[in-house]
């Protein structure tokens, strides 16, 4: 696998995560061209930002057994070739689920950033602190001259950070000077596709931002071979994310595991009890710092022909599944490292139909016509199937202790491969984990309450611009209901309420003509089911449930909050 010759110069130690020594390792970059939002994101997908890797070489590539997991050695020797956080693309937000008119808090690998749109359309990433008094940025609001407004003391930011207005400096003069002043946001660099991108912390330093070429960092959002396809065949699903409550590293190891899928996705993807579940799990691309690995898997599934699974650094996993009558299942699944304990998941399946413009099978439910705030209140279902063990499991890792991380595991299993070749390069190509700002490593201790863990409601709801408004129109739709089954049992001569207000709407229909009773008991009953159906939908955003324990009856549907 060839890296690119740029990158050569910007090795660092595997085991230095201190940020002053990651920041020094770092090449000097020419000045930043700001990256613009598209409004095709059809086409910005499409075009906008190639692989990170050539696909060609995996195509040569010699099957290798699998690495050996190891500890992050003190001296990377001359033929390790390092993977450095900083100076990679990770995918922070979805487009079309920011509110532009607002600015938006994110961590990235334990620094607060803020995300938001100056007034040429352009987003833009600070640093989440007012140089005046170091209060949050993201507590601010956009004003119409498109700059960004301190809300402790009215200063204003424009896009390239430079301070455009302090209200309690007097004259020109004294302005002036203070616009001229270093102190300033500090930028972090920025690339918008169909979702926003940050780089890592170079920037943190006030090195100039890397140029528009740099977005071949970034893997493309979709394989470059789904477009050689006719676009009758492809169908992609929107973009979803959300924070979940473990790290970076669980996820990736999580995703690339084929043999969970049965068990912890049971009678939504898979069966626990299937009588045979071996998997085969045979290297594709060997592990590198740049390329990551990419394995072939084989289950006892007859409609699959092939199945592969590719990690490309830092946070895509890409899953492809082709089925012997010419559909296939692409999912693009996207981990951004926020804080020791959580990350962030940006992702979305791609259906391919067979020649015959038929969807693959098992899937067309995913491809039913349904608004986006359904889809991604859907997708939640399927992340809280594992997520209060995934949680606990990093927590449970986290206390013991071994040689490397896969000592602690017992995995006598091939489907267990792809764990042992992220272990291998996490630990031998990039440091041994992720860099966090102030070198925090260890996770919060485990959380036990199923409200928190699936929240949804603050992990995604709240942050997102098409759920939230959603929620509020479904809120509204409620009230309608209940107003509109309230005016028909008064409308049928019922105005009783409470306790008696069943026996009284019974002795009032009774009394009234045959056609006005049916009439008023018909649209009673579907504003009662109306409001019931609402009520579920509803608390479904704030919160979805669905455990391992609850999909053997539920089969994932949504449980409310409250009874």
């Amino acid at each position: 696998m060839q890296v690119r010759a740029s990158r050569s110069g910007c090795q660092a130690h595997a085991t230095k995560r201190d940020v002053k020594a990651l920041k020094a390792a770092l090449p000097s970059r020419s000045r930043c061209v700001p990256f613009r939002s598209s409004s095709s994101i059809i086409s910005s997908r499409a075009s906008g930002c190639p692989p990170t890797v050539s696909t060609s070489a995996a195509a040569t590539a010699t099957v290798v057994p699998p690495a050996r997991d190891v500890q992050p050695s003190a001296t990377p020797s001359a033929e390790s070739e390092q993977f450095v956080w900083a100076q990679n693309w990770f995918p922070v937000a979805v487009v079309e689920c920011l509110d532009s008119s607002r600015p938006h808090p994110f961590t990235l690998m334990g620094k607060d950033l803020v995300l938001w749109r100056d007034g040429g359309g352009t987003w833009r990433a600070f640093e989440d602190a007012c140089p005046h008094r170091l209060v949050p940025l993201s507590e601010g609001r956009i004003e119409k001259d498109g700059t960004l407004l301190c809300a402790y003391h009215a200063w204003r930011f424009d896009g390239g950070g430079k301070c455009t207005s302090i209200p309690q400096v007097e004259g020109k003069e004294a302005a002036e000077r203070a616009f001229s002043s270093p102190s300033k946001p500090r930028r972090v660099c920025v690339c918008v596709c169909a979702y926003v991108c940050v780089k890592g912390r170079e920037a943190y330093k006030m090195r100039p931002a890397l140029p528009l070429r740099a977005c071949s960092f970034l893997p493309a959002p979709l394989p470059l071979t789904v477009f050689e396809l006719p676009s009758s065949r492809v169908q992609p699903l929107p973009w979803f994310f959300r924070d979940l409550p473990y790290s970076y590293d669980f996820f990736v190891e999580n995703v690339t595991d084929p043999a969970h899928v049965n068990v912890s996705h049971h009678n939504v993807a898979g069966n626990r009890y299937a009588p045979d579940q071996y998997f085969s799990v045979d290297p594709l691309r060997e592990v590198s710092a740049a390329g990551g690995f990419k394995y072939a898997s084989r289950a006892p599934v007859t409609n699959v022909s092939t199945s592969s699974t590719e990690f490309l650094p830092p946070s895509l996993v890409k899953i492809k599944v082709e089925y012997s009558d010419g559909a296939a299942l692409i999912l693009a699944l996207y981990s951004c490292p926020t804080t020791p304990g959580h990350n962030r998941h940006v992702g979305r399946q791609i259906l391919i139909k067979t020649p015959e413009g038929k969807m693959p099978r098992g899937l067309a439910f995913f491809a039913l016509p349904m608004p986006k705030w359904l889809g991604h209140a859907t997708a939640s279902v399927f992340l809280h199937q594992d997520q209060v063990f995934l949680h606990q499991q990093e927590r449970i890792v986290a206390g013991r202790s071994a040689a490397s991380h896969t000592a602690k595991y017992f995995m006598p299993a091939p489907s267990d491969n792809m764990t042992v070749a992220f272990r291998t390069w996490l630990g031998q190509h990039a440091g041994g984990g992720v860099p966090y700002a102030g070198g925090r490593t260890t996770p919060a201790p485990i959380d036990r309450s199923k409200e928190s863990l699936f929240d949804t409601y603050h992990t995604h709801t709240a942050q997102c611009a098409i759920c939230k408004p959603a929620l509020g129109r479904l809120q509204a739709a409620r009230t309608a209901a209940v107003v509109l089954g309230a005016a028909a049992l008064v409308a049928g001569g019922c105005p009783a309420a409470g306790a008696a207000a069943a026996d009284a709407a019974l002795s009032a229909l009774a009394s009234l003509p045959p056609l006005q009773a049916v009439i008023a008991a018909a649209v009673a009953l579907a504003a009662a089911a109306a409001v019931r159906v609402l009520d579920g939908i509803i608390d479904a955003m704030p919160m979805s449930m669905c455990s391992v324990d609850d999909n053997d009856d539920h089969y994932g549907m949504l449980l409310p909050l409250q009874a």
